[in-house]
């Protein structure tokens, strides 16, 4: 899914990472 940049900065995670803050984020899961 297409994921808005403020979400990966308040993740504190880099752009290199995004599929892995996707994998991890619950909301991704359905929950």
């Amino acid at each position: 899914p297409d994921v808005p940049p403020e979400y990966f900065q308040c993740l504190d995670f880099g752009p290199d990472a995004r599929q892995g803050v996707v994998l991890y984020h619950p909301a991704f899961y359905g929950a």
